[in-house]
């Protein structure tokens, strides 16, 4: 669990989250955890995947917390989009671009080796502008239980990691989570955005367990391609599963067949295809917005303009020097 401030980087005249851990590092465990997550995301460079700028600890009395830099990623979570958007006609090729992008975050973590096991709207932040001077953009947040391949887990044995309503069918089973999870995952994300409706919902075990039962019902009002990709994402077996490298291009040819074709679900209201071409990679400015995705942090709150500069301890990292001054607490 860990708190989010927005801050100034002095030295370079930027905008930058900070995120602090809550759990000291005393908590040998929860070290480790936040270690494993600054290490996966220093080794990434990816449009989008959120960048880490910098890293260091926090001093509280006698006490040190962990802290990580990162870029500020400006826009909203998808789990909010879904929710101002729900009972209203979806922009179907809004939804593809966004699962597009989040697809090629995935190739590139999972051709590095490493599973997210976390794949769900909070933890996706969407630029707010659809404009063609400032396209459409998605970035992959909060690595706090990816794990590398053949890494040992710092968690029991027993426990499933990942959220229930998002999880695979064999982290239900106890086989554990694959590249071929998050792929599941953003398949049920993807459903989710364009049906305004989760699939698996109901009490924990009974939303964890009902993927062993059953398929998610794809609505056949999609367009054909649509359905198609989403069926195979959500193949309950893994090995049937298309990998994230070989499904981002049938996401983005798929976002892009839509322009000049009716769409049962909404075309009319959808950006324009030229803009998901320019938001289909890297380069892109981000939208500006007044809110930054929480992530998974069940205790973390969505960061907003901040109304005064929070006054920084004296004993506080000299490596948050560049930060400190403007450090504010998102609330």
């Amino acid at each position: 669990m860990a708190r989010v401030f927005s801050a100034r980087d002095t030295k370079l005249d930027r905008p930058v989250a900070v995120k602090i851990y809550r759990a000291p590092t005393t908590d040998e465990i929860e070290a480790v955890r936040q270690e494993r997550e600054i290490a996966v995301l220093a080794s990434m460079s990816h449009p989008h995947v959120i960048a880490v700028l910098d890293a260091g600890w926090v001093e509280r009395g006698s006490t040190r917390y962990r802290f990580v830099v990162m870029e500020l990623a400006r826009g909203t979570n998808l789990a909010d989009r879904i929710e101002v958007r729900r009972g209203k006609t979806p922009r179907v090729r809004e939804s593809l671009v966004v699962a597009a992008h989040i697809a090629s975050a995935l190739a590139f973590v999972h051709e590095r080796g490493v599973v997210h096991r976390d794949i769900k709207p909070e933890n996706i932040v969407v630029s707010d502008s659809t404009a063609p001077s400032r396209p459409l953009i998605a970035k992959l947040i909060d690595f706090g239980v990816a794990q590398s391949a053949g890494e040992k887990s710092v968690t029991q044995t027993s426990r499933i990691m990942g959220t229930a309503a998002y999880i695979a069918p064999e982290q239900v089973s106890g086989t554990g989570a694959v590249a071929a999870s998050d792929v599941y995952a953003l398949g049920l994300v993807l459903l989710e955005t364009l049906t305004g409706v989760r699939e698996f919902r109901g009490t924990l075990l009974e939303s964890a367990l009902a993927r062993l039962s059953r398929d998610p019902e794809v609505p056949t009002t999609l367009p054909a391609d649509v359905r198609e990709i989403i069926i195979a994402m959500t193949a309950r077996d893994a090995a049937d599963r298309p990998s994230a490298r070989e499904i981002a291009p049938r996401l983005r040819a798929a976002a892009a067949a839509i322009r000049g074709r009716h769409v049962a679900l909404g075309a009319s209201a959808e950006v324009t295809a030229d803009a998901s071409a320019r938001a289909s990679e890297g380069g892109v400015e981000l939208a500006p917005s007044r809110e930054l995705g929480a992530g998974s942090d069940p205790d973390s709150t969505k960061p907003e303009k901040a109304d005064a500069i929070v006054r920084t301890s004296s004993s506080w990292s000299e490596r948050l020097q560049p930060w400190r001054r403007t450090l504010r607490q998102v609330v």
